[in-house]
């Protein structure tokens, strides 16, 4: 894909794939193609440069980049906003707890009154069985 299309965006959420240099993240974005004689869409990813402000990003992070009014170095021309997903930080929502691959870590990282309402939230959400069908034992339909 032209890389123009990507270094011209003025906002992007993508993914840090790089690091090397002190202050600049190598972040992946990815754009979606229209193929008309298909009627789909395909991903196409580019890396862009980016200045990363006190090295707040880290590789795996998932960030939103805003484009600088002038480019910082010849290749710098998007600036790290804000990390919105930091890797490796995955939280069980029904018990608040970290997870490290299936295996829970013992310090919650929400209060008990947060996990409640989480849990409230999920709990409004399921299905209800006055909402669903459900067959009795004479096989037969209820509603």
């Amino acid at each position: 894909m032209e890389r123009h299309l990507f270094t011209s965006l003025r906002m992007a959420i993508g993914k840090v794939t790089a690091t090397e240099v002190s202050e600049r993240a190598r972040v992946l974005v990815q754009l979606n193609r229209f193929n008309k004689h298909l009627g789909m869409y395909f991903p196409e990813n580019e890396p862009v440069t980016s200045y990363n402000p006190d090295n707040q990003a880290k590789v795996g992070d998932v960030v939103l980049i805003k484009k600088m009014p002038e480019t910082r170095c010849n290749m710098e021309t998007h600036q790290v906003e804000e990390v919105i997903y930091s890797f490796g930080f995955i939280v069980d929502p029904m018990t608040g707890l970290r997870v490290k691959g299936d295996e829970y870590l013992t310090e919650p990282v929400v209060d008990e009154e947060t996990r409640k309402a989480m849990s409230d939230a999920i709990r409004s959400r399921e299905i209800v069985p006055k909402y669903s069908f459900e067959i009795d034992s004479k096989d037969k339909l209820m509603i």
